[in-house]
């Protein structure tokens, strides 16, 4: 006899039943989705990807596409080849740009991945032939290598990078040639006028030459070492007008006082009328800071003329004077010596 539909046990294998069916519907899908998925991985082209390490994330975002390992290995040679074309020093001298060990100032890899579909631009990666790729990888990393840097030691031991240069001759000629320039130019104001340096030109900041990594594209010339070195960068200052500075005769000599133009105070100075300046008036000029300070010392004796004793008597001077960057510190002014001429 059949047990009735509503009994323990029919409900017991109706329960059974269910949890067959769903589990054969889950395996299923399962092997629906495993078949899937193989399809798609054997859907489009295997192809090789540079990718460059975000440094936000951390991650490795992929900016470039191209058949071929060798052809991935290409662009990025390419790269480096173009760092040392792109600079002039470099560019006549290959095998220093080698020796300096150039490489990418962030991790870039390549590895293999599979493209299923064409990615837009908006993806941020390029499928583009190696020129272009090369082109676009460009504005994406830079190149780095070891060259050497003038450093600025500072109190407590930290160190600022002032300029490199590619080798340790050239960064020595480079500051050599900043204390021989004002040397040069503090011996001709001497001439004639009895002075004589008496120390050695030096700089006051206390300078080491050490080899770092920098990027390329701030690895200088000689010829700009030193005028950085000279000049350094042009700082907002004040010029305070003063009397014969206030007519275009006048605007040319506070120009002049800055090697610039009277256009240069204009663009210094907008929406103010230079024409109508009053003594007293400030004016906004750009005044170059040197970097480094080069230190002369000089000892000058001259004849003094003075009244002893009602009658003129004459006494032999010598007075140090202290200069930087060529130019007389009247504070440091000193007298060393005085005698009395018979």
């Amino acid at each position: 006899m059949a047990a009735p539909a509503d009994s323990p046990e029919m409900l017991s294998l109706q329960a059974g039943l269910r949890q067959v069916e769903r589990q054969r519907s889950m395996l299923i899908a399962v092997a629906l989705l495993a078949v899937a998925m193989a399809l798609v991985d054997r859907v489009g082209d295997r192809v090789w990807a540079i990718a460059i390490k975000d440094a936000r994330s951390g991650s490795f975002v992929e900016q470039a596409y191209v058949p071929q390992r060798d052809q991935a290995m290409q662009v990025l040679g390419a790269l480096k080849q173009q760092a040392c074309t792109n600079h002039p020093f470099y560019r006549a001298a290959p095998q220093l740009f080698d020796e300096a060990r150039p490489d990418f100032d962030e991790p870039v890899v390549v590895r293999r991945v599979r493209r299923v579909t064409p990615l837009t631009a908006a993806t941020g990666a390029l499928d583009l032939p190696l020129r272009t790729a090369v082109d676009a990888l460009a504005r994406l990393v830079k190149v780095d290598l070891d060259a050497y840097a003038v450093l600025d030691v500072r109190p407590g031991g930290q160190k600022r990078r002032l300029v490199s240069l590619p080798n340790l001759t050239l960064a020595k000629q480079a500051t050599d040639t900043r204390l021989n320039n004002v040397t040069r130019q503090v011996e001709e104001q001497l001439r004639g006028t009895g002075g004589r340096l008496t120390e050695k030109p030096r700089f006051l900041e206390t300078i080491e030459i050490e080899r770092r990594r920098v990027p390329v594209d701030q690895v200088m010339s000689v010829d700009q070492a030193v005028a950085y070195l000279t000049c350094g960068e042009l700082r907002d200052s004040w010029h305070l007008v003063q009397t014969g500075e206030t007519d275009r005769r006048g605007l040319q000599r506070i120009a002049g006082k800055y090697d610039a133009k009277v256009a240069d105070l204009e663009a210094w100075n907008p929406g103010r009328d230079l024409s109508t300046l009053n003594v007293g008036d400030r004016l906004i000029v750009r005044r170059p800071e040197p970097p480094l300070t080069v230190l002369t010392v000089e000892h000058r004796t001259y004849t003094e003329e003075v009244e002893r004793g009602g009658r003129p008597a004459k006494h032999r001077v010598t007075v140090e004077i202290r200069r930087h960057n060529g130019v007389e510190l009247e504070a440091l002014r000193k007298e060393t010596e005085r005698k009395p001429v018979t």
